[in-house]
Order: structure tokens, then C-alpha cells, then sequence
């Protein structure tokens, strides 16, 4: 057994026994990992409120590499992302890529480039100025590029799968113009696009959550989606 430092960012939690809680966490180190947090309902804890989904945290852990639950003895707040949770239209973007990497990645398989993608990504929810389309999309082109899974955006003949030739993402020339632009783009939240061009992020991002979606090994059911569905009925 080893006492371990590390970075997390909370996927999700469920409640066990009378104080303690179930987590999911993704770390930078370790990679996708559950966890038991002893005390973590208790309001007296010094663990108490840490532990919610899109959380960034410090933690220590005990950690055993044949051992399916972990147990977690600290834990310090680095970001708790407040725009994000105030905001519907960021709040939705930042769940569904909190269950993309929930449902898609395996246990214990650390991938630090994607951890970086993943926590740049709520950063840049948390402090952008409505560009939570855009930052989806890019999350999904980099999650896909470092799964191994992204066709060339460019039309290449070297290569025979680009965008132009998986039928799956059925985009135009105007949406591969813009996705060439977006890969050509220099750093910042502003993406290097003009956004009163005429590009459709959403149907472009859609295809990409599609595609995300029929190649996983796993069934991903975006839940967000339908809580979402449901509270725009109600207004």
C-alpha cells in the first residue's frame, strides 16, 4: 500500500452507509479510480462538501493496485469552478463532458494530456463569455485525437479515413473549412473564430457527440441531456 498526493477532479458520487460517500474520481496520476470517503456527509468533517461532481481537488489517498475502492483520508478544494454551477448553458456543457470521460475510460489507465484537456476545459467554461459550444467541440476533437480515434480533418490522400470520408459526421465543406480553422487557431478562449460567421457549432458538435457515442466500448446515456430537456418544459 502507498500514500499518495494527487490532483482530482470529481466524476461522481453516491452515498454509502450513514456518513460516507462512493466517489468517482479522475485523477492526472492514476487515471480513472473509485474511492471511499469516510465521513464526507458529516457537516462536522473536514471532508464535507468537497466531494461534488466537477470538483478539483487535492487528495491523499491509500492506494492498493488490487484493491476495486480506494480510501481517501484528505482533501483541499483547488477549484470548485463557481461560474460554471451558476450558469445553465455552461453547467450543461461541463456535465456532458464529465460523462464522456465517466463512461469512456477504463480504471486505472492514466492519461496526463487528457486530464489537462479536461480540467483547461472547465476552466475556460467557468470564465468564458458564451463560448461553451466551442469549447465542447474542441474537448471532443482532442479526446477523439488522443483516443486514437479522429479521422484527418483535411482531405488527405495518404490516409483513408478523413472527415470528408466517414459518412458518419455528414459534413459540408463550410463545416470542414471551419474545423480546419479551429485546429489552425492560437491559444485563448476566443478559438480564433468569428462566431457571426456562418458556421453551426452545434450540429458540427452533435456529430462529433454522435460519433463519440457509437464508438465506445461502453453505452453512454447522457443524462444531463434529458434533466436539461426537462427544465427548459418547465420554463
Amino acid at each position: 500500500m502507498a500514500v499518495l498526493k494527487t490532483d482530482v477532479l470529481v466524476l461522481k458520487t453516491i452515498k454509502f452507509g450513514d456518513s460516507s460517500k462512493i466517489v468517482t474520481l479522475y485523477s492526472k496520476d492514476l487515471g480513472k479510480l473509485k474511492a471511499i470517503v469516510k465521513g464526507a456527509r458529516n457537516y462536522k468533517s473536514g471532508l464535507s462538501g468537497k466531494f461534488q461532481p466537477l470538483n478539483y481537488l487535492s487528495v491523499i489517498l491509500y492506494f492498493k493496485v488490487n484493491r476495486d475502492i480506494q480510501n481517501i483520508s484528505k482533501a483541499e478544494f483547488l477549484n470548485s469552478y463557481k461560474n460554471l454551477l451558476k450558469d445553465f448553458n455552461k453547467l450543461q456543457t461541463a456535465l456532458k463532458i464529465l460523462e464522456i470521460i465517466n463512461r469512456s475510460l477504463p480504471d486505472l489507465d492514466p492519461n496526463p494530456p487528457l486530464f489537462d484537456i479536461v480540467s483547461d476545459s472547465f476552466s475556460a467554461i467557468d470564465n468564458s463569455d458564451s463560448e461553451e459550444d466551442l469549447i465542447l467541440l474542441n474537448f471532443q476533437i482532442e479526446f477523439l485525437r488522443l483516443s486514437g480515434m479522429l479521422p484527418d480533418l483535411a482531405d488527405n490522400p495518404d490516409n483513408l479515413e478523413t472527415l470528408k470520408t466517414n459518412s458518419e459526421f455528414n459534413l459540408n465543406e463550410n463545416d470542414i473549412e471551419f474545423l480546419l480553422k479551429m485546429s489552425e487557431r492560437k491559444t485563448g478562449n476566443s478559438f480564433g473564430i468569428n462566431k457571426k460567421e456562418s458556421y453551426n457549432v452545434t450540429k458540427i458538435s452533435e456529430c462529433f457527440t454522435n460519433y463519440i457515442i457509437n464508438h465506445n466500448s461502453s453505452r453512454i446515456i447522457f443524462k444531463s441531456d434529458k434533466v436539461f430537456r426537462e427544465i427548459n418544459k418547465l420554463n
